[in-house]
């Protein structure tokens, strides 16, 4: 005998269950959209003034990502530092750099997510004290 559809009924309880797990779903929806990999960390640390210039770039993120590009400029300088486009993605990236001289140092990036190919981009900057002259008698 077939089923009449106006003589089905749904308890309480399904209605209650199936309300709480679509609420859950469109509550943690937005949050695995924009579950993006940041920049947590960058040594030399934004806004730093350093004696001395540094010898390599850590950028540190919440999840693995591919660094795209590097630039360092300063007035009279720019430097396209080497990146190796086809590493592995890794949360914690170290990047040689040149040697750089005195001055005050502003640096672009640019990563990219394995996942899902979303480019992060960032600005951070540095002084680099120039070496003293050295006064002879």
């Amino acid at each position: 005998m077939p089923y009449n559809v106006t003589e089905l009924s749904i308890g309480p309880n399904v209605l209650n269950r199936l309300l709480a797990t679509t609420t859950l779903i469109a509550c943690l929806a937005p949050a695995a959209i924009h579950a993006h990999a940041r920049l947590v960390a960058i040594a030399p640390v934004d806004g730093a003034t350093l004696a001395s210039a540094p010898t390599q770039m850590t950028l540190q993120f919440a999840a693995p990502v591919r660094l795209a590009t590097l630039k360092l400029t300063s007035s009279v300088h720019e430097v396209d530092v080497a990146v190796d486009r086809s590493a592995v993605a890794a949360t914690n990236i170290v990047v040689p750099l040149p040697r750089l001289p005195g001055g005050r140092w502003q640096v672009r990036w640019t990563a990219a997510s394995p996942d899902d190919g979303h480019v992060m981009k960032g600005i951070s900057q540095f002084t680099i004290l120039a070496p003293t002259a050295q006064h002879r008698d």
